[in-house]
């Protein structure tokens, strides 16, 4: 992946000279990186890169940062750029939304797992798109990858982070839905396969830890 070159960059920290203001933010130039830097900080000091924009070909065109440790993804990102289309970027964050939905049969829970094309197999989730709510984002993506129409319960919400293998540092949120005689209809594009589970089938397929953990904490919100 062209990412992979960049991976060094991401949360780097890095000084910032001749700050201007720049639309809602600032641009400024690292003489360190030999880049100009889109700012979301009025500060030159204690800023870290959150992101790498590079075009199809996989040069470096610009860096945005900001003060270390500020959390902003992608969608927000380029909205205050605003970046040619063509350009790819490569966030230090990352934030996604979903829900873990079930459906009783027999008065037993059953759950639905899909796996993604990475070979993650966990939630129906996606990434937030810029303007929107955690919940926005959760019924949005549910629909999109499931077909199934959810009203959240912000009470149920879950939310756990990490970061991948290439430093990406990823916040997952998730809230807690039942649904009842809804035809499920799976987004071929990005799915590969999908399983409707109890608990204990449900909770050994999962892959990813964290997945277990916010699993087993769902299925004690209802009974």
């Amino acid at each position: 992946m062209i990412e992979n070159n960049f991976k060094n960059l991401l949360g780097k920290k890095i000084r910032v000279s001749g700050i201007e203001k720049y639309g809602n933010i600032h641009i400024g130039y690292s003489e360190e990186e030999n880049k100009a830097v889109y700012l979301f900080s009025e500060k030159n000091d204690d800023i870290s890169i959150i992101a790498v924009i590079y075009d199809p070909d996989g040069k470096t065109i610009k860096l945005s940062g900001a003060e270390s440790g500020r959390a902003i993804f992608e969608p927000y990102i380029k909205a205050e750029i605003g970046t040619d289309l063509n350009y790819e970027y490569f966030c230090l964050y990352e934030k996604t939304c979903g829900s873990i939905v079930y459906t009783l049969k027999e008065q037993v829970k059953y759950y639905l797992l899909i796996e993604n094309d990475s070979g993650h197999i966990g939630f129906p989730k996606g990434h937030v798109e810029y303007g929107e709510t955690e919940e926005e984002t959760a019924v949005r993506e549910v629909y999109e990858e499931t077909g199934l129409k959810i009203s959240i319960n912000s009470d149920t919400r879950q939310e756990y982070t990490y970061t991948n293998s290439a430093g990406v540092i990823k916040n997952c949120v998730y809230f807690y839905n039942k649904f009842d005689g809804e035809n499920i209809r799976i987004q071929q594009e990005e799915i590969s396969r999908s399983w409707l589970l109890p608990f204990d089938k449900a909770y050994e397929l999962l892959n990813y830890p964290q997945d277990k953990m916010i699993l087993k904490k769902a299925d004690l919100m209802y009974d």
